[in-house]
């Protein structure tokens, strides 16, 4: 993070094509931004590009909602991308979902606990109570959703689980089942979001053989 001006991430998907990467990279240059960090990658398959941009912008520079509307017109409408530039100084609010296997739950919670993952966790979400133990330690609520063949599509509707979120982090769960749980969850579960993005940790099997 720079001492100075403000610290922002640009994620940006689009069809591959020539000229992406010097169209995004001139335009934060002729504002003044300097790009801390950089990755992208080009998928031959789908013919998608995907970019990644850490960059700090000067205190006399253009703000966030100035970049972001001139952004749209210069760069992003010529390449048809689905973008985002996101405040690097906030920390995203990740409602963490696992299962039985807790590998990857405990390395989420020992990066957040020793500050290298910079995120909130505002509930712990399993189906089993294996782990409510873990999430009291690191004081986090957590919600036992209980589920069954009577229950399974309406469980995570929860009328009561009010968190704002950003992501869901799957954990434990097959990722071919991943779409089917995360289409589950309401607004109520996530409202800071019309499309809360989910991620996954691990391709671990399922212990109940059913994705449950």
């Amino acid at each position: 993070m720079s001492e100075t001006g403000s610290d922002y991430i640009l994620t940006v998907s689009c069809p591959d094509t020539v000229g992406i990467v010097f169209a995004v990279s001139g335009f934060l240059a002729e504002r003044s931004c300097n790009i801390i960090d950089s990755a992208q990658f080009g998928d031959r398959i789908s013919g998608l590009f995907f970019m990644r941009v850490s960059f700090n912008g000067s205190d006399a520079g253009p703000t966030k909602q100035q970049l972001e509307a001139e952004f749209a017109a210069h760069v992003a409408d010529r390449f048809g991308m689905t973008w985002k530039i996101h405040d690097a100084r906030r920390r995203p609010r990740v409602l963490i979902m696992v299962s039985k296997f807790g590998h990857c739950l405990n390395d989420l919670l020992y990066r957040y606990r020793t500050g290298y993952l910079p995120i909130e966790i505002p509930a712990i979400v399993s189906n089993h109570r294996d782990f409510y133990q873990l999430a009291a330690w690191h004081n986090i609520p957590f919600h036992h959703l209980p589920v069954g063949p009577d229950n399974k599509a309406q469980q995570p509707r929860q009328p009561g689980l009010h968190h704002a979120v950003d992501f869901q982090e799957l954990t434990g769960t097959p990722r071919d089942r991943r779409p089917r749980r995360s289409r589950g969850l309401s607004q109520a579960f996530c409202h800071s979001r019309h499309q809360p993005q989910q991620t996954g940790a691990t391709n671990a099997p399922d212990p109940e053989g059913d994705g449950t």
